[in-house]
């Protein structure tokens, strides 16, 4: 849980992070671990007082391109599909601060998602890195 304190000056969003395979085999996979080999981000939108009154929020990135679009079911879709890993994240960004130098590295679906929550560790390059990560601080980020 994210404290008042933490909070001051901070922009705080909550997102669930899925872990998942790779529909599409690339070279690549054969060095990532089965059911982290690709990373998205989904966000509870709520628009009215029924409990359906949901809509998501899906930031789904590739190498070519970061797809970003508003699923109008209140059912996510970890509720039926069961290979999917969700982690409930909790971030705190200073939106003022630039990314440290070397924060960064080459486009990946795990490069995105630092960004989306300000995770700044250079050595995070795979999805199953970035789950161990976000695991090691309990789902609450803080930069």
């Amino acid at each position: 849980m994210i404290s008042l304190l933490d909070a001051a000056h901070r922009h705080v969003v909550y997102w669930y992070i899925v872990f998942s395979d790779r529909e599409n085999e690339y070279w690549w996979n054969r060095w990532l671990m089965r059911g982290f080999q690709h990373v998205q981000a989904w966000r509870e939108i709520r628009y009215g007082k029924r409990p359906d009154d949901v809509m998501w929020l899906h930031v789904d990135p590739f190498a070519a391109a970061t797809l970003v679009d508003v699923v109008f079911e209140p059912e996510p879709p970890w509720r039926w599909d069961k290979t999917l890993t969700v982690v409930h994240v909790s971030s705190a960004c200073d939106a003022q601060k630039v990314r440290e130098l070397f924060a960064f590295g080459p486009i990946s679906c795990v490069e995105t998602m630092k960004s989306l929550l300000g995770v700044k560790s250079f050595w995070i390059r795979t999805p199953r890195q970035l789950y161990n990560h976000i695991c090691k601080h309990n789902g609450v980020l803080i930069s």
